[in-house]
């Protein structure tokens, strides 16, 4: 049995006790779990924001002639890809066999030859012997001590920061600052990153410095509503957004493929460990994926509640919660990848009894919006520097039903505001615009057979193209949902044209 005075405890232990945290053993770190409660400070960070102590996750510094190429080796994304926008780099560490080890952050410019990874806490350990077993010649690992770390999310999180700190809350999703100090190892990083499905950024460096950077925030936040917030609510959160955990999503058991993030493998990287398994894997096709679904009845489902279609078992959940927003249960699943399509009807068991759920998102998509709108009803959805456009609900109710869509070319530049392409329903022809600048990636090419997807589904199969944004943090001028919800309201909005 494990006692509090047998756990690790943070270096902003003592300012989480003053503020009324209830501590819990997560993976031998005792850190809060909540101050007030879980739902005040779950919505606390969707309407204003939240600030998390994350010191439990690993600080590597990677440094050596040879670090770049070796981290490159190493996890499914690519860093030159990524790098040479100044962002930093989402991927998996995996086994030969193509399981996840972890999932991880890398941050850094290749010319400086010194690299912060960000590891779990609850792998800490394992990923630095990982990294020390496969090592290569000019590379110099070390697992940084005396550090700390908070996120702050929130809408109103990037105001809080640029009261506080110059240079984060201007950077676009994923950037990264790093602030140097005497020697390499008191340097702070400050990304803009989360892991809640809101704006904000996430701070890494020396315990002291970080201890002072989080009263400040504290302090300049509270005319905005910041609050402390533990990891109830970050669980909670991170379920809304479909963000997996490690250990419950992904594992050594599963691959990136099957937890339904072939995103974060850059198969045009070249060679990294693993990738001859996940290459075999989608070539002969996927067994089970991971699936997202919410409950129709009453009911909160939890980690290994059984799934059933038809009467037939074969799904098991990883997490499951009650959502705060919806106001319904919601979980992540591994189920047979024939059950993975939007709107199937699905059981799942809680308490020995079945609940009809239904499956909200295909493929594991988010459970929480994280779209942006635009005043002339285009969506536009996030994922990196990929914004995924497609027409609002409110709007393909307008034009009716839509009978042809014209695709724009994929390569094709855009500006912000730029007529992208048209399409035509039963009552007329209208434009449809580019939310922000970039260049179109991929098309919708479901719609030439069924453009009737948009009215169906228009914020799923419905989507029309993908832009490769020329700057992510444009998207932050264009509306939340709930401001779309009250311009809609307003009157203000009329015809998509």
């Amino acid at each position: 049995m494990t006692v509090m005075t047998d756990l690790k405890r943070s270096p902003l232990h003592d300012l989480h006790a003053l503020s009324g945290g209830k501590f819990i053993d997560f993976y031998g770190w005792q850190l809060p779990v909540q101050y007030t409660s879980i739902m005040d400070e779950h919505f606390s960070v969707r309407q204003a924001a939240g600030i998390f102590d994350i010191s439990h996750m690993g600080q590597v510094l990677i440094e050596g002639a040879g670090a770049f190429d070796f981290i490159q080796n190493l996890i499914t994304g690519d860093l030159h890809r990524t790098f040479d926008r100044g962002l930093g780099v989402y991927g998996h560490m995996c086994l030969p066999t193509g399981g996840v080890i972890d999932d991880v952050f890398v941050y850094g410019l290749k010319d400086s030859k010194r690299f912060l990874m960000i590891v779990n806490g609850a792998t800490h350990e394992k990923d630095v012997a990982w990294l020390r077993k496969n090592v290569a010649s000019g590379v110099i690992i070390s697992d940084l001590e005396g550090r700390a770390g908070f996120a702050i999310q929130g809408p109103k999180a990037l105001s809080i920061i640029k009261e506080t700190i110059a240079g984060i809350a201007e950077l676009p999703r994923f950037a990264f600052q790093q602030i140097q100090g005497g020697t390499p190892h008191e340097s702070f990083w400050g990304c803009r990153t989360g892991y809640t499905g809101e704006e904000g950024a996430e701070f890494f460096g020396p315990a002291r410095t970080i201890t002072v950077l989080w009263k400040q925030l504290l302090e300049n936040g509270a005319a905005h509503g910041l609050k402390p917030c533990g990891l109830g609510a970050r669980d909670t959160l991170r379920l809304e957004a479909g963000y997996p955990l490690y250990g419950h999503e992904l594992t050594e058991d599963r691959t990136p493929l099957e937890a339904n993030m072939e995103w974060v493998v850059k198969w045009n990287k070249g060679a990294f460990i693993g990738r001859e398994a996940l290459e075999k894997q989608k070539q002969e096709g996927l067994k089970e994926q991971l699936l997202a679904y919410e409950l129709l009845e009453r009911g909160v489902p939890r980690q290994g509640a059984p799934i059933f279609k038809d009467g037939q078992a074969g799904g098991l959940t990883t997490s499951g919660t009650f959502s705060p927003s919806l106001q319904k249960g919601i979980g992540l699943a591994y189920a047979p990848i024939s059950w993975n399509n939007a709107g199937s009807n699905l059981e799942v068991e809680v308490h020995k009894s079945r609940r009809a759920s239904f499956l909200q998102k295909a493929k594991g998509d988010i459970l929480m919006s994280n779209r942006r709108y635009t005043k002339s009803h285009e969506w536009i959805r996030v994922d990196g520097n990929i914004g995924t456009v497609g027409i609002a609900d409110h709007a393909q109710k307008e034009v009716t039903d839509v009978v042809y869509v014209e695709m724009p070319k994929v390569g094709k530049t855009l500006k912000a505001g730029e007529e992208a392409t048209t399409l035509e329903s039963v009552k007329a022809a209208f434009s449809i615009y580019a939310p922000v600048a970039g260049t179109v990636a991929k098309v919708n090419n479901a719609l030439e057979g069924d453009p009737g997807l948009i009215n169906r589904s228009p914020y799923e199969d419905g989507w029309i193209f993908a832009l490769e944004m020329a700057n992510p943090a444009d998207v932050n001028s264009l509306m939340t949902e709930a401001q779309y919800e009250e311009f809609v309201k307003s009157g203000a909005a009329s015809a998509h044209n």
